[in-house]
């Protein structure tokens, strides 16, 4: 709750993701199982060949990082698009 060094909280929470992620992935060590997600997570999964992220500003961002380790870890394709464009395509 303290901002510490930060000029703004925004900055602050930027700065700590990396550990967040990195702690709450250790937590879980090699017992990282679907069931995390809900008990009908592994037959919902299963059902799962892409992944569509749709954001916009700093979360389109993080969206392009999340793409290449989705494609990476997942093996599941990924797109990326912007929010306020989403409704132009034609998928």
């Amino acid at each position: 709750t303290e901002l510490g060094h930060y000029r703004h909280y925004m900055q602050k929470e930027i700065f700590e993701q990396p550990n967040a992620i990195s702690g709450t992935l250790q937590s879980l060590g090699n017992s990282f199982k679907p069931e995390i997600f809900g008990k009908d997570a592994s037959e919902i999964f299963s059902y799962i060949d892409k992944v569509q992220i749709i954001a916009c500003g700093t979360s389109c961002n993080a969206g392009l990082i999340a793409k290449y380790w989705i494609e990476e870890f997942a093996d599941l394709d990924c797109a990326i698009d912007i929010a306020s464009e989403y409704h132009y395509r034609k998928i």
